[in-house]
């Protein structure tokens, strides 16, 4: 039976989510958005089927943490367990970072750093 604590994301859309190990995870996303607020998230959340719980997952302190953006993409390599978040958009324009976790969901490590790519296509 599912069991919906005090802990739970907020409602959003334009997220990143997969499927890995028993857990579904979400990450990023736009969540009360209105005019120039783009309300972007950075927070990545899992959620156990078997237990039926969320978890937020917020690394450790001091250490690098992916930017709040939404459109991102999340994906699970089963070779190294890590799950891959790759690039997404600010209200500022889109990036191309690649993020990696582990499905412990704490040590969060940045593959390749952020840059801003061309909103209107080139001439």
């Amino acid at each position: 039976t599912p069991q919906f604590p005090n802990q739970f994301p907020d409602v959003r859309n334009h997220h990143a989510c997969t499927y890995a190990k028993g857990h579904f995870w979400v990450f990023g996303g736009r969540s009360n958005h209105e005019g120039e607020d783009f309300g972007v998230r950075n927070d990545l959340w899992s959620y156990s089927v078997k237990k039926g719980v969320w978890k937020n997952h917020k690394g450790a302190p001091g250490k690098p943490w992916p930017s709040g953006r939404f459109l991102p993409s999340l994906e699970y390599h089963e070779g190294s367990d890590k799950l891959i978040i790759f690039g997404g958009q600010t209200q500022y324009g889109r990036g191309n970072d690649v993020w990696s976790i582990g499905t412990t969901g704490d040590d969060m490590e940045e593959v390749q750093t952020w840059q801003y790519c061309d909103l209107e296509p080139a001439t």
